[in-house]
């Protein structure tokens, strides 16, 4: 099991039913969860099973670093 399930979104995000059904899943399980920009120069999208309010955040080590340790942004 694990304790946080990170989805790296890219420009097709949205239409990978897979990872759409896996977030479904972790939000159904009450499972904490965060996305990510697979890319800084592209338009990454975010899961279709995301929540409107579900923040994309940069994929930088300090990000990353405080994103596991539970810190969250809701901007």
């Amino acid at each position: 099991m694990c304790n946080v399930v990170i989805v790296i979104c890219g420009e097709y995000t949205n239409r990978a039913t897979g990872v759409g059904k896996k977030l479904s899943v972790t939000k159904k399980l009450g499972m904490p969860y965060f996305l990510l920009y697979g890319y800084s120069y592209k338009n990454c999208i975010k899961p279709i099973s995301a929540d409107n309010n579900d923040k994309m955040y940069k994929w930088t080590w300090d990000n990353l670093k405080a994103l596991l340790n539970g810190e969250r942004r809701y901007e």
